[in-house]
C-alpha cells in the first residue's frame, strides 16, 4: 500500500522545492497542497495537527501572516 505525503508551506514555494526534492530521490507519492496552508484554512478548511482539529495556524511572521485570515491566527500574536 502506497501512502502519499503531502507537503505544505505558508505560501508553496519552500513546499514545492522539498516536493521536488523528495520525487528527484525516488519518492513517487509525493504531493504538494495545492495553494499553501494559509490558503487551505482560509478557505474554511480543516486543520489538523495529528489527528485533532485546530482553530489556528501559525501565519510565520507579519509580512506573511498578512496572507492568511486574521482569524486563524494565534491569540498571542
Amino acid at each position: 500500500q502506497v501512502e502519499h505525503v503531502v507537503i505544505y508551506c505558508s505560501v508553496r514555494y519552500r513546499s514545492a522545492r522539498m516536493a521536488d526534492a523528495l520525487e528527484q530521490q525516488g519518492w513517487d507519492a509525493v504531493v504538494n497542497l495545492e495553494g499553501s496552508i494559509f490558503e487551505w484554512a482560509t478557505s474554511g478548511r480543516t486543520v489538523f495537527v495529528g489527528v485533532e482539529p485546530v482553530e489556528v495556524v501559525h501565519p510565520f511572521d507579519p509580512d506573511w501572516g498578512q496572507l492568511l485570515d486574521a482569524a486563524y491566527h494565534p491569540a498571542a500574536f
